[in-house]
Parts: structure tokens; C-alpha cells; sequence
């Protein structure tokens, strides 16, 4: 789908209007600004409710580079004073008084993210407070006739329906990365020349600027028209699937494929049930490529199972799955007997799925296995700052630990000690300490997590240790180990500790990025507007 074609990103959004969007990470909402600016003019303004150093010190390195490239294609950037920050509060009712101080002109186009304590602060309140802060931007931006397009971050996700309706905005979708180059939007309401309802967009961001948009579709209404029963005659499986139930138990499918190859070319002639297995020797992506390009040719009604023979998928991988068109996947603990079960009942339903065309910008959504053990201070930052930004809307809880070793104890002597071996646990250094990040640790089990990670107990090998849970004090940290990061200490590690350190410095020679380029700081343009 070519770009201009998506009403929210062609300009085509009426005048006078305020729309607002929930991002579940900062670098979603600077990935967003440059969607929907792509083809900026002199009148379209930006406004980030950050200090510049601050805002780019949270973007990951690829999303980090690509905005300063939009950032220099226009003039018209505004970010939160550094002086001022300190006397005002970073709240919404600031930010349209400085809002109000730009003077835009009619017509102009206005991004504005607000921060992270706002967003949070603004969700806190009562349903009547926030319908007066979103129609008090409304009225604004009805009286300078522009378009505002209004980006809250966290949980402000999860606004309240009754609020949106009754606060005058325009619009309501939401953004958010699913892969590192990848992103999903998803448009509850948007009022514009060729309003739209509940539509969704996959869009892949190029280094250059440009992206590749494809909506996914749903079926149209006369699809449901031609439901019909489900034939036990055209109830398909592939061998895998019966697993230890024996060969008796394949009288239950009218056929059973030897491959779930095999099964794809059996049921792309018609079926109404194709069961496929999985199992820790299957090639996961070349199984969600099958169920796709089944989805493309099968007929309308196509029920697609996937069952898992042994614990092998990771949530993502289901979710992957589902994404690629299967309707159910069901796990390796339930028994045969319950898989015939969930068969029944999906026999009863009637889909009316459907997945992008482009299977290559589906693969992008994949998330693959997270690294684990001793990483680069870059890549760690990168790593941590992700974690804590998906866990917005994850509900999973993350732990950062910042150990200081005890006197006469090095750095170095501290991390022949470490060993991780849980998938997304990792562990980097500098001069000033060693810093842990656990994934999937709540902050009152950090000291169960810190005794299984090293071979003496913590408390003799450091005098003090923070543990930070929340995304608020990352900043100093992730400037603490890029001033105090020591390479050359680094990089004796890949040879003396490797045997300890699952995900060691070994063969990643590549990715070590020299001194300067850590030590670097984000590029800071000045606005138009001193």
C-alpha cells in the first residue's frame, strides 16, 4: 500500500482538529514524528517535551541516527528548556501554555510528545479532568485552525473510551515497534476527508528515511455469507500431530500428511481444518512461511491449528504464528485427548482471517531469542533501554542492578565470578562497577537472582549495590557507564573469562565500537525559538 494512500500520514486530516496517539516507548514516538511528518513544510512544528540531550540519550543507536537525520531536515524542533525545566513542571497544562507561545500558522501541522511523567500523571486522573485536558487542546486547536497530532507514552495507553469520547479529539490510534525496524499501527477512530474505523498497518522504517506500509485486511461482510459446517471429511493433519495418541488415532482426519509440507499442497486444494506440528527439530520460520502462503491461496473459512509437541515456542514465536495466519496454537502440556477438544470447537467457528501479503515484512516482526550473559556497554544500554520501554504494555517487571565492588576487589575479578545463563539476562561493566540487568525480575527477588548469579555470595564481593525498577533513573546510569566504560579491559575478557560468561565478548569482535564513539553525545540543534 503506497503511503499517500493512509489518510493520517498524507495530510490529509481536517483542519481545526486534535488527534491523539499512545506510544509504548520514546523512540516509538520519534519513529512516529517522522511517519507523519515525512513530508514536512515550513509550518509543521515538532515539539518534544524533553530536554534535546535527555531525549536522545533514550533512542536506541538505529532509531537514534535516523531521527537526527529528520531532526536536520527541518528548523522547526522545539525541545523543553534546559533552565526552564527546573522551575516548571512537566505536566499538560505547561505544555499548551508554551504550546501557545509558538503562534503557528493556520494550517500547520503540530506533533507534540508529551514526557513520560506527564503522560503517567494525565492517565492518574479521573475521567472528568482528562476530558477537560483533551478538549482544551481540541478548543486550542480549533481556534489556530491546525492540525495537532498528540502523543502520550506509557500506560497512558490504556485511556479510558468514555474519556476519549467526550473530550472533542478527532482521532485515537496507536503506535508502537514490534521489531527493531518494524512498527504496528492500529487506528481505533480517525476523522478525516475519508474517515477510517478500526484499521490496522504494519510499516518498516529504512535507514533512509522511507518506509514500507501494508494494511492487514479483514475479510468484507459477504465472506460470512458463505459460512458452512465443517465436513469431517475435510479435516486434514500432518503425521507430527498425533504424536503419542499412535497410528489408531489417525482415523479421526479424513488424511494424515507425512510433512506438514506435505500438508500445505493437501489443503491448499481445499480443506476446512489443517492441523500442523511443531516441535523443538521444526524450522519455526519456515513453518509460519507454510502457514502464510496458506492462508494466501486457501479458501475463505480455513481453520489453521498448530500443536506443539514438545515446550519449544517462546510467546513471541505463538504470537508470530497467529500474526502469520494460524487461528490456534496449542501448547505441548495439553494432552491429545484436549487437543481433539480445542478441534471440536474451533470446528464451530467460522474464520475470517487474514495476514499481509508480504511474508518478508511479516518476518520482521519476529522477535528472536534474547542474547544473554556479558555484552558491550552499547549494546547493554541498547538491550536494557528496550526491555524497560516494552515492559509498558508487557507487564513484565525488569531489574537493574548497579553493584559497586568491596575495597581491594577489581571490576575484572568481580566478573570472573558471574555467570548468566537465563535468556535475556545480561551483564556489562566500568570502572566505577558492575552493572546486572535481570529480565523478568520483580525488584524483591533480586536477591535470589544475584546468589544464582555468582559463585560467591554478593554481599562479600560488594560494599554497596542499587536496584532500579523503573525507567525514570535509567539516564544516569547509562551516562555512568558510557563516561567510566574501559576497553581495553573489555576486551581481555573475551580470552580470561568466556568460560564463564555465557554470551561473552568471544567472536563479537565486530560489534566493539571504539572509545570516541561511546564517549559521543547526541548531536543538539537549536530551535528556530530561542
Amino acid at each position: 500500500m503506497a503511503l499517500s494512500s493512509i489518510c493520517i500520514a498524507s495530510g490529509e486530516s481536517v483542519k481545526g482538529t486534535c488527534y491523539a496517539f499512545s506510544c509504548t516507548q520514546l523512540a516509538d514516538a520519534a519513529a512516529l514524528s517522522m511517519y507523519l511528518f515525512h513530508d514536512r513544510t515550513k509550518k509543521d512544528i515538532c515539539v518534544y517535551q524533553y530536554e534535546q540531550t535527555e531525549f536522545s540519550d533514550q533512542l536506541g543507536s538505529r532509531i537514534g541516527a535516523v531521527f537526527e537525520q529528520f531532526l536536520q531536515g527541518g528548523k522547526n524542533n522545539f525541545f523543553w528548556n534546559r533552565l526552564g525545566s527546573g522551575r516548571k513542571r512537566r505536566n499538560l497544562a505547561t505544555l499548551l501554555s508554551e504550546l501557545r507561545r509558538l503562534y503557528p500558522r493556520e494550517g500547520s501541522r503540530l506533533f507534540v510528545c508529551v514526557s513520560w511523567s506527564a503522560s503517567e500523571e494525565f492517565t492518574a486522573l479521573p475521567p472528568t479532568k482528562q476530558r477537560k485536558v483533551l478538549a482544551a487542546f481540541s478548543e486550542w486547536a480549533a481556534s489556530q485552525g491546525i492540525q495537532l497530532h498528540l502523543v502520550f507514552l506509557g500506560s497512558a495507553i490504556y485511556l479510558g473510551g468514555a474519556a476519549l469520547a467526550a473530550s472533542k479529539l478527532s482521532g485515537l490510534a496507536k503506535f508502537s515497534a514490534i521489531s527493531a525496524a518494524s512498527y504496528e499501527l492500529t487506528v481505533d477512530f480517525w476523522l478525516a476527508a475519508e474517515s477510517i474505523f478500526a484499521r490496522e498497518w504494519l510499516l518498516a522504517l529504512s535507514e533512509d528515511q522511507t518506509w514500507q506500509v501494508e494494511e492487514v485486511r479483514a475479510h468484507k461482510g459477504e465472506a460470512v455469507e458463505q459460512r458452512k459446517r465443517v465436513n469431517k471429511t475435510r479435516i486434514f493433519a500432518s503425521r507430527m500431530v498425533l504424536g503419542d495418541a499412535g497410528a489408531s488415532a489417525a482415523n479421526i482426519f479424513a488424511r494424515v500428511a507425512e510433512s506438514n509440507a506435505e500438508l500445505v499442497e493437501i489443503a491448499s486444494k481445499g480443506v476446512d481444518i489443517a492441523a500442523f506440528g511443531c516441535d523443538s527439530n521444526t524450522d519455526f520460520l519456515n513453518l509460519a512461511e507454510q502457514i502464510h502462503s496458506l492462508r494466501k491461496v486457501a479458501e475463505p473459512g480455513l481453520r489453521i491449528m498448530v500443536r506443539e509437541m514438545r515446550p519449544y515456542l517462546r510467546h513471541t514465536d505463538e504470537q508470530f504464528l497467529l500474526r502469520a495466519g494460524a487461528d490456534l496454537v496449542v501448547p505441548a502440556a495439553l494432552s491429545f485427548s484436549t487437543f481433539l477438544g480445542q478441534l471440536s470447537a474451533l470446528s464451530k467457528l467460522y474464520s475470517t482471517r487474514d495476514t499481509v501479503s508480504d511474508f518478508t515484512l511479516l518476518r520482521e516482526t519476529w522477535r528472536p531469542p534474547l542474547q544473554s550473559g556479558y555484552t558491550d556497554p552499547e549494546q547493554f544500554i541498547d538491550h536494557v533501554r528496550n526491555e524497560f520501554e516494552r515492559a509498558t504494555y508487557t507487564d513484565v517487571e525488569h531489574a537493574l542492578v548497579v553493584l559497586r565492588p568491596a575495597e581491594g576487589i577489581r571490576v575484572k575479578d568481580c566478573l570472573s565470578l558471574c555467570g548468566l545463563f537465563r535468556e535475556g539476562d545480561q551483564v556489562t561493566a566500568s570502572s566505577k562497577g558492575v552493572y546486572l540487568f535481570f529480565y523478568a525480575c520483580r525488584g524483591g527477588d533480586v536477591d535470589i537472582a544475584l546468589r544464582h548469579s555468582f559463585s560467591l555470595p554478593a554481599d562479600q564481593l560488594f560494599s554497596h549495590r542499587d536496584v532500579i525498577v523503573i525507567q525514570d533513573g535509567l539516564s544516569s546510569i547509562f551516562r555512568e557507564i558510557r563516561s567510566y566504560a574501559d576497553l581495553e579491559e573489555f576486551s581481555s575478557l573475551a580470552s580470561d573469562h568466556q568460560g564463564n560468561l555465557k554470551g561473552s565478548l568471544a567472536g563479537q569482535s565486530d560489534n566493539l565500537l571504539s572509545m570516541d564513539a561511546i564517549l559521543a553525545k547526541p548531536l543538539i540543534l537549536e530551535s528556530s525559538e530561542k
